[in-house]
């Protein structure tokens, strides 16, 4: 794949997975990518963001990244157990003043592939927050799950995006908690590569 696709250097082959879909967008096209929470604020993900968010730049390199959906844990269980994931909704071509977090993570049972899985009714509420214009530019209404990030707050996180606060105690992960999330990690860079090599051998 030329390199021009590709305007932040990284290794990082979910993260190039990104440039390469923003990258082939028509002028005002948009996107929705789903990821995994690492891609919203590793340093490598943080250079991405700067590069398409930054509010000084010309309109043509810029996307209004305006939604954010974080998944309900155990959604990918059955092929990347504890991952973390997130779908992003993007605009080529307009730049971003707020980014809306929908957080379907807080206070919901965990969803799992039998006893309790997910259906698309558990969206509704989303859908109704999202609004009806797919470039997200509904008036909004803020609420316990759904919260505006101005983009003077992104900047100031230096382009973190997950938006989980600098507050929350820190917490200390079994031996095997970490290696089931290197092996999840994995599965999901896996899923991403494949994705690519069709997207690419389509063409």
């Amino acid at each position: 794949m030329p390199d021009r696709n590709f305007p932040v250097k990284t290794s990082d082959k979910q993260l190039n997975f990104i440039q390469h879909i923003i990258e082939n967008l028509q002028p005002n096209g948009r996107a929705a990518i789903v990821l995994p929470d690492s891609c919203l604020s590793s340093e490598a993900a943080k250079k991405i963001w700067a590069f398409y968010l930054d509010p000084t730049k010309k309109s043509s390199t810029q996307c209004n990244l305006h939604t954010i959906l974080k998944l309900p844990d155990g959604v990918f269980a059955a092929y990347a157990n504890g991952v973390k994931a997130c779908v992003i909704f993007l605009q080529k071509g307009t730049k971003t003043d707020s980014v809306w977090l929908y957080d379907m993570r807080k206070n919901i049972k965990k969803f799992t592939t039998k006893s309790n899985p997910l259906r698309i009714e558990h969206f509704s509420d989303f859908q109704q927050s999202f609004g009806s214009d797919p470039n997200g530019k509904n008036q909004r209404i803020e609420t316990e799950r759904f919260k505006p990030h101005p983009i003077e707050e992104i900047v100031a996180r230096k382009y973190d995006i997950s938006f989980v606060e600098m507050s929350q105690p820190k917490t200390y992960q079994m031996p095997n908690e970490i290696i089931d999330k290197m092996i999840a990690d994995y599965k999901m860079k896996i899923i991403a590569l494949e994705s690519l090599k069709d997207n690419l051998t389509s063409r």
